[in-house]
C-alpha cells in the first residue's frame, strides 16, 4: 500500500540561491567552484541547475543546521526547483568543501525529502532517468543528450515510489532506472523495479555504463578527460 507523498514545507529561498550562484564565482567561491570543473560541469550547467556556494547552510535555513560544523571553505549548493520555471525552491542539500569532511552532503532537519527535479515525475512525455545524486544526474542529461532526470539522493526509494502512485497513470512517463553500476546499486534498483511493477509504472533499466564506469558522473568526468 504506497501513501500520498509528505508534501514540501518551508519558504521559498529562490533569493538567497540566486545570491550564492552569484557567490560561485566571487573569490570566497573558488574552492567550491574548482570541484564543480573537476566534476566536468561547465558554467552553463552551474547556471541551469542554479549551483552556488554559502558559508554556511544557515545562511539559507537559520532553523534547520544548528549542529551543522563550520567549514573553512563552506559549502557547495545544490538546489531542488519545483518545477522548470525555477520559480520556487524550499528544499537545499549543502557539500561541504572541505577535502576531509565527515560528510559529504548535508540535508535540511525536519523537512520531507523530495527527489531531485521530482516534478519530472508528475508530467507525460518522455523517458525520466533514475539516478542516486544530483550530480549524476546532471551528468546523464549530458551523456545522453539533454534526458530528462531525477536523483533520489540517497535510499530514497520508497518517496519515488510514492510520488509515481500517486500520479495519474496517463501522466506518468517511463522511467529509465540508472543507478550506480555494484551491489548497492542493483539491489536499490531490484527493489524500485519490484515497486514499479506492483503500481503497474513503466520502466526499464539501464544495462551499464560507457568505459566501465561506476556511476553516469563518473562516464561524464570519463568523456570530458578523453575529449
Amino acid at each position: 500500500m504506497r501513501h500520498k507523498p509528505a508534501a514540501l514545507t518551508g519558504i521559498n529561498v529562490l533569493d538567497g540561491v540566486q545570491d550564492a550562484f552569484v557567490s560561485l564565482y566571487e573569490p570566497q567561491g573558488k574552492a567550491a567552484l574548482d570541484y564543480l570543473y573537476r566534476r566536468g560541469l561547465s558554467d552553463t550547467d552551474m547556471l541551469t541547475h542554479g549551483f552556488g556556494w554559502v558559508q554556511h547552510p544557515s545562511d539559507l535555513f537559520p532553523d534547520n543546521f544548528k549542529a551543522c560544523p563550520q567549514s573553512p571553505q563552506g559549502f557547495i549548493v545544490l538546489p531542488f526547483p519545483e518545477g522548470a520555471d525555477f520559480a520556487s525552491v524550499r528544499y537545499v542539500v549543502f557539500r561541504s568543501c572541505a577535502p576531509n569532511a565527515k560528510m559529504k552532503e548535508v540535508k535540511p532537519s525536519g523537512m520531507a525529502a523530495p527527489l531531485w527535479r521530482e516534478y519530472l515525475l508528475r508530467g507525460s512525455g518522455n523517458t525520466v532517468y533514475i539516478v542516486e545524486g544530483v550530480f549524476d544526474a546532471v551528468a546523464i542529461s549530458l551523456l545522453m543528450g539533454g534526458v530528462n532526470a531525477c536523483a533520489l539522493c540517497g535510499n530514497n526509494t520508497a518517496r519515488l515510489l510514492n510520488v509515481v502512485a500517486d500520479t495519474r497513470h496517463d501522466k506518468r512517463p517511463r522511467l529509465m532506472l540508472a543507478l550506480d553500476c555494484d551491489e548497492a546499486g542493483a539491489k536499490m534498483a531490484a527493489t524500485i523495479a519490484d515497486g514499479l511493477r506492483e503500481i503497474g509504472a513503466p520502466f526499464d533499466i539501464l544495462p551499464a555504463y560507457p568505459d566501465n564506469a561506476k556511476d553516469a558522473n563518473e562516464a561524464w568526468e570519463k568523456q570530458v578527460s578523453h575529449g
